[in-house]
């Protein structure tokens, strides 16, 4: 079980990831990193400020590259370290409205395995997870509209509540950074982290793996 979990604040769009480096300073290692710094905004294509485009990429992305490899070659000296990835369901099917979000997503999934290829034989297993829509503060912000056409997508007619997420220790290593963004769903990574399957001892097996909760959406095949 870990002693300690750090979350970093950063604009990483503004190149902050390095705040990253200060993490195993405080501590005698990082066990763990969450990936789950993210930025939203809707557009459709046509209407989509170019700004818009290159800070979701920046952010949803480019922060999973760069915190990931500030914190990855200490993971590869002691040859044992978990990196859980932030994705979504929209990176797997798509979304109106969500062309930057979708491509950022699915990136990540892409990069996912990619690096587990690379990493998981020096002990540094990586996985993501690609959840569907969990009651957070960022839902509050939403309209009536956006709800009742999002639950009417799922099969399981509701959203997620992070309170009836299982707390489970996600690794067995004593310190885990998340990196999150500005925006207030930081709460989720609680989701993230309480997989098993994502960092525990009992999957230690499992690398390279996109894990979906989705509330029924990919059973559709959408």
């Amino acid at each position: 079980m870990w002693a300690a979990c750090v979350v970093v604040r950063a604009d990483v769009a503004d190149g902050q990831a390095g705040r990253m480096t200060a993490v195993p300073t405080q501590f005698d290692r990082v066990g763990a990193l969450v990936n789950n710094a993210d930025v939203f905004t809707q557009h459709f294509v046509e209407d989509m400020p170019v700004g818009d485009w290159d800070r979701v990429l920046s952010v949803n992305l480019r922060e999973t590259f760069l915190c990931t490899q500030v914190l990855l070659g200490q993971m590869l000296d002691r040859e044992s370290g978990r990196l859980i990835d932030d994705a979504s369901q929209l990176g797997r099917i798509g979304g109106a409205e969500v062309a930057h979000d979708d491509a950022s997503t699915a990136a990540v999934i892409s990069f996912t395995p990619s690096l587990a290829c690379g990493v998981s034989s020096r002990g540094v297993l990586v996985n993501a997870i690609a959840p569907g829509p969990i009651h957070t503060p960022l839902l509050a912000g939403e309209t009536e509209q956006w709800r009742r056409a999002e639950l009417a997508d799922l099969p399981i007619g509701r959203f997620s509540e992070v309170s009836k997420v299982p707390r489970q220790p996600c690794c067995s290593p004593p310190t885990t950074a998340h990196t999150t963004s500005a925006r207030p769903s930081a709460p989720m990574a609680e989701t993230w982290c309480a997989s098993p399957a994502a960092g525990a001892d009992d999957a230690s097996w499992r690398t390279g793996h996109v894990i979906v909760n989705d509330g029924g959406i990919s059973a559709q095949g959408l």
